[in-house]
């Protein structure tokens, strides 16, 4: 005789479900964070702080919008730190800072101002405010911890400007961030000589840093200190945006970019050249100095994107404009740094005379510690390239 059996199967109730999402929640957590709990730790600080540098964005846009486009008292073309709540005018004024009552008063636009909880010192907010030369309303996180913050300027960081991976040295160079070292790491370039701002892409006022500026100087760039985060080894890839003006130039090698060092033994340095007849000229230290060169590539008054890339294969490649350009081999086997030196930006630091500065303007200098893949530098390029 058969037998029919029935079984009954329970269903989870909806506080079961809840309760096993919730600890699901809690271990991916968890697992985040262990996996690197200072980074982790300190993105989600930055996110705070992007938030609060957008409220202060909306209070002053408001403001303005009551008060026929005027600018609250106080603010100018240098970037001040905002005075917190608790401080009164005299005493905000009396510290070189930046009052903001007109925000707070009978909390019109804003309860309190915010408050990094970096902030160091007693009266400020760990926030700054300025005017750039747009006449927009810039602001930015002193105690940003793993890149610039800064909201109020179309060419602020929290637009796109491609991938931030294994990102060790980046150097904007123009009236917002200078030489300041925009990857995190600090490594702030410090300037010399002639270097003025100048015209950059897309027409952007003060948008680079023109090395011409200045030709009875003979000895001008920008100069970053040495540190062994810019020991790359042999997977690399760095680049820069180039406006190229030979013409104007005093000398046929031309820095773009170079640890400086190039003598024996100094394995691993390299020098980024323009070189004459529209060459591009790598001179990398692999005991002796290797010359690769690329021909033809570079255009006399106009802007170019140039990238370098290492991949552990040792061969160097070019991209011009987003195109490759070749592939060049190292002779023997390329090695690691030896001896660490600074870093120089349109000037080659062991010249005492004009033979190798730059004819023409950089920006947006980046260095990072890993090979770039194609979709990458497509992407940096695209990011920053004239609209």
């Amino acid at each position: 005789m058969k037998k029919v059996i029935i079984i009954n199967y329970s269903a989870f109730t909806l506080v079961e479900v809840l309760l096993v999402i919730g600890v699901v929640a809690v271990l991916a957590t968890a697992i985040i964070i262990a996996v690197n709990p200072l980074h982790q730790l300190a993105a989600a600080r930055d996110s705070t702080r992007l938030k609060s540098l957008s409220t202060i964005q909306k209070a002053i846009n408001q403001y303005q919008v009551d008060h026929k486009g005027a600018y609250p008292n106080g603010l100018v073309t240098k970037l001040q730190e905002i005075c917190n709540n608790d401080v009164v005018q005299s005493q905000c004024l009396a510290d070189g800072k930046l009052y903001l009552g007109e925000l707070t008063n009978n909390q019109e636009y804003l309860t309190r101002l915010p408050v990094d909880d970096l902030a160091t010192s007693s009266l400020g907010t760990g926030y700054q405010a300025a005017i750039n030369s747009a006449g927009r309303v810039v602001l930015s996180a002193m105690y940003a911890e793993l890149a610039s913050i800064t909201v109020g300027d179309p060419d602020s960081l929290l637009r796109d400007f491609g991938t931030a991976e294994g990102l060790v040295g980046w150097w904007m160079l123009n009236d917002l961030y200078g030489a300041k070292d925009l990857s995190g790491y600090g490594k702030n370039g410090n300037l010399f000589g002639g270097v003025a701002t100048s015209t950059g892409m897309n027409n952007k006022i003060n948008g680079s840093y023109d090395f011409l500026a200045n030709l009875v100087v003979p000895y001008a760039g920008v100069s970053i200190p040495s540190t062994n985060i810019h020991d790359v080894g042999t997977a690399w890839t760095m680049g820069a945006w180039f406006y190229n003006n030979l013409s104007s130039a005093t000398g046929t090698m031309q820095t773009i970019l170079t640890r400086n060092g190039q003598s024996q033994p100094n394995y691993g340095h390299w020098w980024i050249i323009a070189y004459s007849n529209k060459k591009l000229l790598l001179q990398i230290n692999n005991g002796i100095n290797v010359n690769l060169i690329w021909s033809a590539v570079l255009i006399s008054d106009q802007w170019q994107h140039l990238v370098l890339r290492m991949n552990n294969d040792n061969a160097v490649e070019l991209f011009v404009n987003n195109i490759a350009k070749g592939k060049k081999k190292i002779p023997g086997v390329y090695k690691e740094v030896l001896v660490r030196n600074s870093i120089s930006l349109g000037a080659y630091n062991g010249s005492t005379g004009p033979a190798y500065r730059l004819g023409g303007k950089l920006a947006d200098v980046r260095i990072y510690n890993r090979p770039l893949s194609n979709q990458e530098i497509s992407g940096w390029y695209n990011a920053t390239k004239t609209k």
